[in-house]
């Protein structure tokens, strides 16, 4: 989720709270900004939106995802939440008390997806691998538009968070993340490790893919694994 968006989401949230608030996601051109929706729930813990909300976001721009908050509550999906989430056919922002999740039940192949940063980009890749591969959920953060030109370093800043420490580069194993600098001075790019001196990654304005590590080796910053 970009910044802006997920700023937009905070404060719709704090508006509502303690009821939960709830939005959508749209792609506008290349972009995308949050589109605060009413709660028709009369129960303070569930949410339900407008349907004249939805259909009105629906003329504006393309609705990529449902946002609502758990006040009070970490972001951890409900069984209520993995089941509309499942129908809805569509992605899922938690905010919580612990941070951002996101949540996609639709059956999404890691590779050949496209670009779009924010919503699937190489984070995105990472948290789908270790949920498809490790059944872990990954939190997820708010990506400012290009924050390494600006020097900002949300991978390190975030590991501890993530469940992640550091390791040698040199005894990676399968499941590990690879942090790396792509014209930059700060990590930027992230990668899992898949054995076999292959990576899975999603590199800007092309299509997830596996490709032979040694291509990127002189890039990589940090090594990480889950703890």
């Amino acid at each position: 989720m970009m910044a802006t968006t997920f700023h937009a989401f905070t404060a719709h949230a704090a508006v509502e709270a303690p009821r939960e608030a709830c939005g959508l996601v749209l792609r506008i051109g290349d972009g995308e900004c949050y589109w605060p929706c009413r709660n028709l729930s009369v129960s303070g813990d569930h949410f339900e939106l407008h349907p004249e909300d939805l259909a009105e976001a629906e003329d504006y721009g393309e609705v990529i995802a449902v946002c609502h908050s758990h006040p009070g509550a970490p972001a951890e999906p409900s069984a209520s939440d993995l089941a509309a989430c499942a129908a809805s056919g569509r992605a899922w922002y938690i905010l919580g008390t612990d941070g951002l999740q996101r949540i996609e039940l639709r059956p999404v192949p890691l590779e050949c997806r496209v670009f779009h940063y924010g919503h699937r980009d190489c984070w995105s890749l990472v948290r789908d691998w270790f949920l498809d591969a490790r059944g872990v959920r990954l939190l997820d953060y708010a990506r400012t538009e290009k924050f390494w030109e600006r020097g900002e370093s949300p991978y390190t800043d975030n590991a501890e968070a993530w469940g992640f420490r550091e390791v040698s580069r040199d005894t990676i194993e399968p499941g590990d993340v690879l942090l790396m600098r792509v014209k930059s001075r700060v990590p930027n790019h992230a990668a899992v490790y898949l054995g076999g001196e292959q990576i899975l990654h999603h590199m800007w304005g092309q299509l997830s893919r596996r490709e032979a590590l040694h291509r990127y080796a002189h890039l990589v910053t940090h090594a990480w694994r889950l703890a």
